[in-house]
């Protein structure tokens, strides 16, 4: 018995499954600007990944635009056994999270710079919505947060000018997909 519950314990903690519901904003419009689902940044995905993601433009660089998802676990267990519910736990958790839409804008060259001075806005309906914080981690990465409740927003397009000429135009729409997880011990 000893010997079966140590290697329970060594399964778990040597990595773990997890299924779960992701919910997040796939773009819209030309398909060939339009990759994903990527693999997440830990782990490895056997079905879905991260958000799909938009290849926008700018100065002859690609920017990678994306909009921010919710994961709602499902079951957990060790490697090739997510069998243990754990969604109640979740539902609770999401009551104290903040529900704002976010979008993050990265690029794998310095290029991000003259975004600084752009201006955002998410339109929802017909309205334009300007960002509550725009966060820069230096020129690869914008990261911006809309006063815009995420879980009410099924739709919105995000718009950014420059110097008043309209530098990006990518409608979002809010949809789900069903991902199962398997957790490396590096993670």
């Amino acid at each position: 018995m000893r010997l079966a519950l140590l290697v329970v314990a060594f399964l778990v903690a040597a990595g773990c499954s997890t299924v779960d519901r992701r919910t997040y904003y796939q773009p819209l419009g030309d398909q060939s600007n339009i990759t994903g689902p990527k693999e997440p940044f830990c782990g490895w995905t056997n079905i879905g990944g991260a958000p799909d993601t938009y290849i926008a433009s700018f100065a002859e660089q690609q920017i990678l635009i994306t909009a921010n998802q919710d994961i709602h676990p499902y079951l957990f267990g060790p490697w090739f056994a997510s069998v243990v519910p754990v969604f109640p736990i979740t539902w609770i958790i999401e009551a104290s999270v903040e529900d704002q839409l976010e979008v993050e804008l990265s690029s794998s060259k310095p290029i991000l710079e003259p975004f600084a001075k752009a201006a955002f806005a998410a339109r929802v309906g017909s309205k334009n919505i300007s960002p509550t914080s725009v966060v820069s981690a230096g020129d690869h990465f914008i990261n911006l947060t809309f006063p815009v409740k995420d879980s009410a927003t099924t739709e919105f397009v995000l718009i950014a000018t420059l110097e008043g000429k309209q530098i990006i135009e990518v409608p979002f729409k809010r949809t789900a997909r069903w991902v199962w997880t398997q957790w490396t011990p590096n993670c």
